[in-house]
């Protein structure tokens, strides 16, 4: 469970836009363990703070059947997306490898580039839109038949 927190976040962060303190995102979450243990919940990012190079993100995991996780962690500008690389990745979205696709969530519609993340033990889609923190919806399934997705459920600013 917190190695699969772990790997959520650094993936979530690491396509994360670089957005105003009080921005905030919530997501709908989807876990299933080789095909058998379903878990859902919901995941949330909160920007509290921003100083220097260095923006604190409030973090927190509510899924059934397993207590919350709730944290806050520190990451440099370096490794969350601008603005305007959002932007860029909208504008240039085939150019980066990623194909476009408007796709529902929860929170609405959106339009998005939707980039493959295929690594060493897994295989995924992200897809980076107009939104606080840059992800609309993310999949990934590892090698060991684990899955999980987000999938937008809300989203504002200084909330």
């Amino acid at each position: 469970m917190k190695l699969m927190i772990v790997a959520m976040t650094l993936i979530i962060s690491s396509f994360a836009q670089a957005a105003a303190r009080g921005d905030w995102v919530e997501f709908d979450y989807h876990r299933i363990e080789q095909s058998r243990n379903h878990v859902n919940g919901w995941h949330s990012r909160h920007i509290l703070d921003q100083q220097d190079q260095n923006y604190v993100i409030a973090e927190e995991y509510h899924l059934d059947g397993y207590a919350p996780n709730v944290s806050e962690n520190t990451y440099n500008e370096s490794q969350i997306l601008s603005d305007s690389m959002v932007q860029t990745w909208l504008k240039h979205c085939e150019y980066n490898r990623g194909t476009y696709e408007t796709i529902d969530v929860p929170a609405g519609t959106f339009e998005t580039c939707k980039v493959n993340l295929n690594e060493e033990n897994s295989n995924g889609w992200l897809w980076i839109g107009n939104v606080p923190l840059g992800v609309v919806k993310h999949e990934v399934t590892y090698v060991d038949g684990t899955s999980f997705s987000l999938e937008l459920s809300d989203y504002g600013h200084k909330k």
